[in-house]
């Protein structure tokens, strides 16, 4: 299998023993891995999820971005009622 397919994204991440020692596994084997890695993944989202300091921060983020985001979403909502105002008038959006 050609790892030029395989995203380049994901691919710049991934250690170059790891992608040769993935190529010598037994099928049972890359399952396994698959197991481990989705276990790593929980407990890194556990992790995250009990980091008082970076909830407090996130919760600080989303109180200073509301006006921004409020403001964004009236003028969506005004678009969206431009277009659907020309799409009555029979103008092909």
């Amino acid at each position: 299998m050609a790892q030029q397919d395989f995203p380049k994204k994901y691919l710049d991440k991934i250690d170059p023993e790891f992608l040769d020692s993935v190529q010598a596994m037994e099928t049972e084997d890359i399952k396994k891995r698959i197991l481990e890695a989705e276990g790593n993944m929980y407990e890194i989202d556990k992790a995250k999820a009990a980091d008082e300091e970076l909830t407090k921060i996130r919760e600080k983020a989303r109180e200073i971005g509301a006006p921004y985001r409020e403001s964004k979403s009236k003028e969506m909502a005004k678009i969206q009622y431009l277009l659907y105002t020309l799409e009555g008038r029979g103008i092909e959006l």
